[in-house]
């Protein structure tokens, strides 16, 4: 029963469809309806391997024929197969050609195809080089998807579409490269951009550390640094007013971020399974927070909402099970609902809240349910010991004096690291501070 159902869904998804006509120089292929061109297909029980060069035409039964396409699947699951070169002559490149071919290391393809269809090299993980030719307008979804091999991607001038999923899971994957002319495109330190550069599209998914993102960019799009899973920092500029959907989710290594200061939304899934993540400050101008904003951040231990939080959304801080502490600035308690801080340990955390907010916020309904509710002085500001208005050096000089109880500062601005006691890590983490 189980092999009949196998061979069900085989045949149902293409996989082990083996519809070919003929078979010439070890390629097979399959009659198009014109007559006059034919299909690149396979055949399931002897897969493609070693190095296949796809004529423009081809001679069977003393009849020619142009090779025009190549059908869904033909190249999958090739274990053998190591590199392929698709002539001019192709204009239809089907979804998943090349699915989960494991050792395919080099693809050339013919400057007839307008389009990479999503699944095309998915799961090709020796894949190292792809001559993408001028022609290619568009690079669908999840078309790269978990080529770990690949480092790097030169655009033609004529591609007008990158999907943001195009190259998710490519850990190896540092650089674009758009050739001159290119009228929708720019690359700017590896880094995919659009708009004169006030677009952010996407970052390659193998880059790592810092990266910084140029003062002018307005928009950072959606998933655009998603599964950029060895950065550790990234620095946006206040130029940015708009980042949309999951910009950075799963970047797993990411230890700190800072928001722009003009932001009005954080929109959902912003920073998602951000496993490194200990705490998340959003800005004063922020009113909306989406759902999943900072879910299965497992590390976090503190999260501050706006002075200007008007909506919160649902999933919040879902799995981010060492949540201890919840900033809300707001005066006056968002109405919210029992899923805004579900699979959240907020009865054993605490919530602060603006003085004089303490009985509103106890009252209203799923804030009181945090552990303990305790009012806090926001108008001063964590790190600046001094109360000049500033955080710089002379601020680490008043802290130390604190600790050494040779002056008096509140615990509120000297707790830089907000584990409810000052002590010298908080000196390291304002230095942290101060260096950015």
């Amino acid at each position: 029963m189980k092999k009949l159902l196998l061979t069900a869904l085989l045949l149902a998804t293409g996989l082990g469809a083996s519809a070919y006509d003929f078979k010439v120089d070890g390629i097979f292929y399959r009659y198009n309806d014109d007559g006059t061109s034919v299909t690149v297909d396979r055949d399931v029980q002897n897969p493609y391997s070693g190095k296949v060069v796809i004529p423009e035409k081809v001679t069977y039964s003393g009849r020619s024929y142009a090779v025009t396409s190549i059908v869904r699947w033909a190249f999958a699951n090739c274990s053998a197969l190591e590199e392929v070169t698709i002539p001019n002559s192709v204009t239809n490149l089907e979804e998943s050609v090349f699915n989960d071919s494991k050792a395919l290391k080099k693809v050339t393809l013919g400057n007839g195809i307008k389009s990479i269809e999503s699944w095309t090299f998915s799961g090709c993980v020796s894949l190292a080089e792809v001559v993408i030719p001028e022609g290619v307008e568009e690079i669908q979804s999840l078309a790269f998807q978990k080529c770990f091999a690949l480092e790097r991607i030169v655009l033609p001038a004529s591609v007008t579409y990158v999907d943001a999923w195009a190259f998710v899971y490519c850990s190896s994957f540092k650089e674009y490269v758009v050739k001159p002319g290119n009228k929708t495109y720019t690359a700017k330190d590896g880094v995919l951009y659009r708009d004169n550069n006030t677009d952010l599209i996407s970052c390659p998914k193998g880059k790592s550390g810092v990266v910084v993102v140029p003062e002018g960019v307005k928009k950072i799009s959606w998933s655009a640094f998603y599964t950029c899973s060895k950065l550790t920092k990234v620095v946006i500029p206040n130029s940015v007013t708009y980042m949309q959907d999951y910009v950075f989710s799963e970047c797993t290594s990411l230890s700190s971020i800072e928001f722009p200061k003009g932001m009005k939304m954080i929109d959902s899934g912003m920073l998602s399974d951000c496993k490194s993540l200990t705490q998340v400050t959003f800005p004063d101008s922020v009113y909306y927070i989406g759902n999943w904003a900072c879910a299965n951040c497992t590390e976090l231990t503190q999260i501050t909402l706006p002075a200007a939080l008007t909506s919160l959304q649902n999933y919040i801080v879902q799995g981010c099970s060492k949540l201890s502490k919840v900033y809300c600035k707001a005066k006056k308690p968002v109405n919210i609902n029992q899923y805004t801080f579900v699979d959240a340990p907020i009865a054993t955390a605490t919530l602060y809240v603006p003085i004089g907010t303490k009985a509103a916020y106890a009252a209203a309904p799923y804030w009181k349910d945090f552990g303990a509710i305790v009012e806090k002085d926001f108008s001063k500001t964590p790190g600046d010991i001094n109360g000049d208005g500033n955080v710089n050096v002379s601020d680490i000089t008043a802290l130390i004096n604190k600790i050494l109880g040779t002056a008096t500062y509140a615990d509120e601005v000297c707790d830089i690291n907000a584990d409810g006691a000052v002590n010298v890590s908080d000196v390291t983490a304002l230095i942290n501070m101060i260096l950015g």
